[in-house]
């Protein structure tokens, strides 16, 4: 990182001129968390201590994630909370100003670690508000399903970022969490539409809706059947062969075979693996009475086909280009 001299100014701001300032793009949900006690007990009451704030700025023009971020651009570190509390009276006091540290960047890379010194983000509850506020302010996309709004996929898309590329995402942490969301943001969008019954939709259902949809495209119609079926448990059991969607109900319905579906990687590995397998069955219009051998392979050859697919993709139109 390239280091700028005077980075750091004091200045005094007005409430109404830091009433007008946007938290930065990495901030969690701040809507909700406001509510939490310890939160309330914090902020319900103006400190001296509150006064003092800490804002990032830009000094030059940036491209992040594919949008351009003027030289000037400003957005609160530490104090978002605090804002709301006394955007919306829910503080005895509101004051009049407040002492502002403002530290200049000359990227968004840079601001974003700044920003995680003030955060910690060990905790998951504030990767989950973290998750929202990335879809909100970096790619201006307002979740409506439940899951999405609270940060709730976390252990899908970990898992399905591993499947994506193992090489990349070995481990999976919250530090992660912008290429993973960048990923799968698609896809993360079009599950926001399907899920519409987010009590049906465990951790594992969702990894496989991510890898199946990165597979075979988000507006693909017999993938979006299937998504529908599972999110309304429709099943047909009066056959012993069954399409891929009914085997999937009937299993999250009857706990069979998996009696408690929890979110340990082996023990998540092994639920989506399932789900995702009889995804591709409902795909191939397959019935059948029982799962295949490989049964536990289908994400990894799911995404071994797509990078395959890819790489065919690319060769061709660098042939043309180079024809042309």
């Amino acid at each position: 990182m390239k280091i700028i001299e005077d980075s750091i100014r004091k200045e005094t701001l007005t409430i109404d001129e830091y009433l007008e300032l946007g938290p930065v793009l990495w901030q969690r949900y701040t809507e909700g968390r406001v509510h939490n006690k310890n939160v309330k007990k914090s902020l319900s009451k103006l400190r001296p201590e509150h006064l003092e704030v800490a804002i990032a700025e830009l000094t030059q023009d940036v491209e992040f994630m594919g949008k351009i971020y003027e030289k000037g651009y400003r957005g609160i570190l530490n104090g978002n909370t605090r804002q709301y509390y006394w955007k919306n009276n829910l503080s005895d006091n509101i004051p009049s100003f407040v002492y502002a540290t403002t530290y200049l960047f000359d990227s968004m890379e840079a601001m974003r670690a700044s920003y995680y010194t003030f955060d910690n983000e060990t905790a998951v509850e504030k990767k989950k508000e973290k998750m929202y506020g990335l879809l909100v302010r970096v790619y201006d996309f307002i979740p409506k399903c439940s899951k999405l709004e609270k940060g709730e996929i976390l252990s899908a898309l970990n898992l399905a970022c591993n499947y994506y590329d193992p090489k990349l995402f070995h481990q999976a942490s919250s530090n992660e969490l912008h290429s993973q969301v960048a990923i799968f943001i698609e896809e993360i969008k079009a599950f926001d539409t399907i899920c519409k019954s987010p009590k049906n939709w465990d951790q594992a259902l969702i990894c496989a809706a991510l890898i199946s949809m990165k597979r075979y495209g988000v507006k693909n119609p017999r993938l979006l059947e299937c998504f529908d079926l599972i999110d309304r448990r429709v099943m047909d059991t009066r056959q012993k062969e069954r399409d891929g969607a009914t085997h999937i109900c009937h299993e999250w319905e009857t706990k069979k075979m998996f009696p408690v579906k929890t979110t340990g990687l082996e023990a998540l590995k092994e639920t989506t693996s399932f789900a995702v397998y009889w995804i591709l069955q409902y795909m191939k219009n397959s019935k059948l009475s029982q799962l295949g051998f490989n049964w536990r392979e289908t994400p990894i050859s799911l995404m071994s086909e797509l990078h395959k697919d890819k790489a065919v993709h690319t060769n061709l139109n660098n042939f043309f280009n180079t024809v042309e």
